[in-house]
């Protein structure tokens, strides 16, 4: 996600500027923070955004952060159990946040849920707490709680297991893009993982 980050700085006029690419540890974040509210309070009432949640809204956090201000779209990768990654996308404007998953089998939608539902409940707070959003701009913030809808139809499956980080970094940047998920495939995603492969190693990379 770093480089793909420095690369919208470095060809703004090629990127669409109204898009912000979080990383891993802003999901881990947002799962932390809903597990600790649940154990202290039992529910998110006069739950307040932790100054580490908020840095990301400022654009400080991550590296080559950019504020959230005018934004539509959210991008994240997150990971499930240390075993299965998956893309995020998460729409201001209507109050969705959309999953881009390259194996279906690998989780039912019960089995998925714990592991999502903190986004579900925290996203809408920390967009209302950021206070950079206004009402026309994202007329859902004030719900307690946003659908989650798991995107099937037009998203390619994995056939070879092992490369579902390399799937998800796709579907980020081809949505971000507007482009079409129809050239992902198997064969495709292990030439750019070996592409990419040195660029995992590199000592500026964050997520």
């Amino acid at each position: 996600m770093y480089h793909m980050r420095k690369r919208i700085q470095k060809f703004p006029t090629i990127f669409p500027d109204d898009v912000v690419l979080l990383n891993d540890l802003w999901a881990q974040l947002v799962a932390a923070r809903y597990k600790a509210a649940f154990s202290d309070n039992k529910s998110l009432k006069n739950w307040k955004c932790p100054e580490e949640l908020l840095q990301y809204c400022w654009g400080i956090t991550p590296s080559r952060g950019r504020s959230w201000s005018g934004t539509k779209f959210l991008y994240a990768p997150f990971n499930v159990e240390n075993k299965h990654w998956m893309g995020m996308c998460i729409d201001i404007k209507y109050g969705h946040i959309h999953l881009f998953d390259c194996d279906h089998a690998c989780y039912t939608a019960d089995k998925l849920k714990p592991f999502v539902e903190h986004f579900q409940f925290l996203v809408p707070e920390i967009i209302q707490q950021c206070k950079l959003f206004t009402e026309e701009e994202c007329p859902n913030m004030a719900m307690t709680s946003w659908p989650i809808v798991r995107i099937k139809e037009i998203v390619p499956q994995m056939h070879t297991s092992g490369d579902c980080a390399i799937f998800a970094l796709n579907f980020i940047e081809m949505h971000m893009m507007q482009v079409p998920f129809i050239r992902i495939s198997d064969k495709y995603v292990e030439m750019l993982r070996k592409k990419l492969e040195p660029k995992f190693f590199a000592r500026d990379m964050d997520s």
